[in-house]
């Protein structure tokens, strides 16, 4: 089984970004302030002392710096198989073919 590393999850996370034409960067200095690149996904990680990191896949909402949670809180391991659903679903036929659905229905 491959053990899943931080540096890993945040590869993913960056190749996502990029995938889906997002924002690479989360904050952007605009007249000497901070602003936060809205629709940007980053990894948000706490460990609360057991022994175990959790990572949750959050995005920017606001300029402000607000966010929110795109996935569950999860282990390094699970955060891995959850991008790997997240790139499997956005490698399928389905999804290339998603705004063509109403031709198919005229």
């Amino acid at each position: 089984m491959l053990r899943a590393t931080r540096a890993m999850l945040n590869s993913r996370v960056e190749r996502l970004n990029t995938v889906l034409n997002r924002p690479l960067t989360g904050w952007t200095r605009k007249d000497g302030q901070l602003t936060a690149n809205v629709g940007h996904f980053h990894l948000d990680t706490y460990s609360p002392g057991d022994g175990w990191t959790r990572y949750t896949l959050a995005v920017m909402c606001s300029e402000g710096g607000g966010q929110s949670n795109a996935s569950p809180t999860c282990t390094a391991q699970e955060m891995w198989s959850y991008l790997r659903g997240v790139f499997d679903v956005l490698d399928t036929e389905y999804t290339h073919r998603f705004d063509d659905w109403k031709a198919d229905t005229k």
